[in-house]
């Protein structure tokens, strides 16, 4: 079928068009690269570098229920709130996070056989940027639980 015989519309143009049509797309490359590049590749980049850091103070969130639960046991009967609080910022220096970052509450029974528990919660940053740090906070909390000896004397 040649262009003359090929059906028209009303324009006189022909129906069937052996030459595709150019759509003038200048400019659209630039357009999604910067949308990729925003969409895509800086969120997961800042996952990548937030989850490091989550990781850190979810393992010194356990460091500090672990030392809590000890230093509860060798004080026991008694409970001090002063030697959690000590355990705590240890385990705060040791990591390089402020204080103000960990909190820890102790949970005790006054039988021997009884458990320790120690529950300390950590505020941990949403998202972590380079040069400009935490944004944005969630806590998350652990527990940690020990056994006070059988024969322990009071």
């Amino acid at each position: 079928m040649d262009d003359e015989s090929a059906p028209k519309c009303a324009s006189g143009t022909s129906l069937i068009s052996f030459r595709p049509r150019r759509r003038h797309s200048a400019g659209f490359a630039a357009t999604e690269l910067v949308a990729s590049i925003s969409l895509l590749l800086l969120p997961g980049l800042l996952l990548v570098v937030s989850l490091p850091r989550w990781s850190d103070r979810r393992s010194a969130a356990v460091s500090a229920a672990r030392a809590v639960v000890r230093a509860e046991a060798v004080l026991w009967p008694t409970t001090s709130d002063e030697a959690a609080r000590q355990a705590v910022a240890a385990v705060a220096a040791e990591h390089g996070m402020p204080i103000s970052q960990l909190h820890a509450t102790v949970r005790s029974s006054n039988a021997r056989g009884g458990q320790i528990e120690a529950i300390v919660s950590v505020v941990m940053p949403r998202v972590w940027i380079p040069f400009v740090g935490g944004v944005g906070a969630w806590t998350t909390t652990v527990i940690a639980g020990g056994r006070i000896d059988d024969y322990r004397s009071r």
